[in-house]
Order: C-alpha cells, then structure tokens, then sequence
C-alpha cells in the first residue's frame, strides 16, 4: 500500500513540475512580448512628444498643452486607419492630416494669431451639418475603414464621403459618377482629373496616438496576464513543494517500514536456525533414545538368560541335594 502511494505522490509530483516548467515558459514568453512592446511604445511616444513630421507651427502648439488646452489635436492623431488602408487615408487627406483640430471658431482664430509660423485649423463648428448620405456606392468606402470620434464625422464626411476603394484587380478608377477612388497602395484619383501617389517607403503618420493606446492598453492587458501567470508559478511551486513533503515522509515511512520488515526477517532467521538446530538435538536424543531401548533390550535378553541358568543351576542343585539326601539315607541303612 505504502509502495503504491509512494508512485502515486511521484507521479503527482511529476506533474507539478511539467506545470512549473510550463507556466514559467509562458511568463518568458509574455516578458519577451512585453520588451518588445515597451520598444514599440518608446518608439511611438517620442514620436508623438517631438511631434515628428509635422510642420512648425504645428509642433510649437502641440507641444505646449498648458497654453494651448483647447486643442483636440491633429486630425491624423484623431483617426484610426484599419490595416492595410493607412496610406490610403493619408493620401486623399493630403495636407489635411498635419491640420490642427478644435471645436470652436474662435479658438482657431486665437491660434492662428498666437504663431507666427504657418499654422492651418479645422473648426468643427463652422462645418455646416452633412444631409444623410443614401446613395449606393460602387464600391467598399474608405469611410468604413476609419474609426473615430463622432465629433469628426460631419469633417470626415465633407473630406472622404465620396472616395471608395479600388478593388485589388482593378488597375484605373472606374467612370462612376460623384465618387472618388483610391487603392490600398495610395493611388488617388479625384472627379476623374486629379491623379496622386504617395509614393513609396515613406512611413504613415495616420493614427498615431490611437496606435500608442492602444499599445498601452496592450500593455496593460500583458501586466495583467504576467501577474496571473506568476501568482500560477507561485502555486505550481508551492504545490510542487507540498507534494515532495509527503513524497519524502512516504518515503521515510517506507524505508522505515522495510527496516522493520528486515528486522522481522532476520529475528524469523534466527528463529528457523533454533529452530533447525532443535530438531538436530532432538533427532540426536532420539538416536541416544533408540540406543538406549536397543540397550534395554539386550539387558532384558541377558537378564532372561542368566535367570534361566540360575533356574538351571537351582534345579541341578536341588537334584544334587536330592541325590545326597538318597545316598545318606542308604548309608544309615
């Protein structure tokens, strides 16, 4: 039972150790994910704290929130661009992507006098309300592909409303009436007489700070799952622990149990050799017994002989006797 018990803790054992070993790999793993992450999110944060890429008088604004708190940002910070649409985006915005975003006129006009570099602001009070759109498009629209703030919505629709995506087996924009086109590499072809490229290698500026969020919470998310995983390492171990206590008291209860179990054996040894040698002695006595009764028997033999002899002796003695008596009686006569 005890032997069995002992397999048992060891396979138990066994167990807990592959699950250390497991849980430690994936908390390696994540730690490597969250070194790379943390590479991405420096990248991006001194990006977007010099305000790389962006005009002059962008960047002396951008980068003094406390004068300027009223400035919601620029508009390529304020969108995100699904994958592999981001060229695209930047290319029908144009030179709208380094604009300056506000909700109110005058703080726009405030702007515009506070900086003697060029500056160019958006408004979204003075975009006039977008009529709801039930037109059918052609195509996919690039609108579909964006996701931001419904602040935006009405600007968005007045810069991008009309522009669909050119399917990948199309190389010209198709002769649809009042839409634009423009494909996933960049190529933008507006009314049908304005043709642009992006170009080639030149990194996207679209979507950078929602990019750094979402990185961030990215981050948040592999803390958290570290933090579980290492709280599970911990209990691994401490299990690990627990299971190799009682492997090694089942162990010494065993090794105490075979010690025993020897002892026993030995003192049985003991015990047969007695008892072997008894039964020796005792087939010695009976031989000196056997001898003995064979002994008696001679003695009884003898013993009988010599009383017959002595009977023998009696009897010629008293016909001795007799025959003296008869030969004195004749003499007297």
């Amino acid at each position: 039972q005890l032997t069995a018990e002992l397999e048992k803790q060891k396979n138990q054992h066994s167990k807990a150790e592959e699950d250390i070993l497991k849980v430690k790999n994936s908390v390696a793993d994540n730690y490597t994910l969250k070194n790379t992450l943390e590479a991405k999110i420096e990248f991006y944060e001194n990006i977007i704290a010099t305000h790389e890429g962006r005009p002059e008088g962008v960047k002396v604004i951008l980068e003094d929130n406390k004068k300027y708190p009223n400035v919601l940002g620029v508009l390529s910070d304020l969108i995100k661009v699904k994958d592999p649409y981001q060229i695209a985006v930047e290319s029908v915005l144009g030179e709208f992507s380094h604009y300056l975003v506000v909700d109110l006129q005058n703080i726009a006009q405030k702007l515009i006098q506070s900086t003697n570099q060029p500056l160019s602001v958006i408004a979204l009070d003075s975009i006039g309300s977008v009529a709801s759109n039930n037109r059918k498009y052609p195509a996919k629209t690039l609108l579909s592909a964006i996701t931001y703030n419904k602040k935006l919505d009405q600007l968005l629709h007045v810069l991008m409303g009309d522009v669909c995506i050119l399917p990948k087996d199309e190389k010209k924009p198709r002769s649809d009436a009042g839409f634009d086109w423009v494909s996933v590499m960049g190529s933008y072809y507006k009314r049908g007489y304005i043709f642009k490229s992006s170009g080639k290698g030149s990194p996207s500026i679209i979507g950078r700070q929602q990019i750094l969020q979402e990185m961030n919470k990215e981050m948040q998310n592999l803390d958290k799952q570290i933090n579980i995983l290492e709280n599970d390492h911990k209990k691994s171990v401490d299990r690990a622990d627990y299971i190799r206590q009682r492997l090694q008291l089942t162990t010494t209860e065993l090794e105490g149990s075979i010690k025993k179990l020897n002892e026993v054996e030995q003192k049985l040894s003991r015990q047969d050799y007695i008892i072997i040698k008894n039964h020796e002695n005792m087939g010695e006595i009976k031989e000196e017994i056997k001898k003995a009764e064979t002994q008696i028997i001679d003695m009884n033999i003898s013993s009988k002989s010599s009383s017959d002899n002595v009977d023998a002796f009696r009897k010629e003695f008293d016909e001795s006797i007799s025959s003296q008596d008869d030969f004195m009686r004749k003499l007297d006569v």
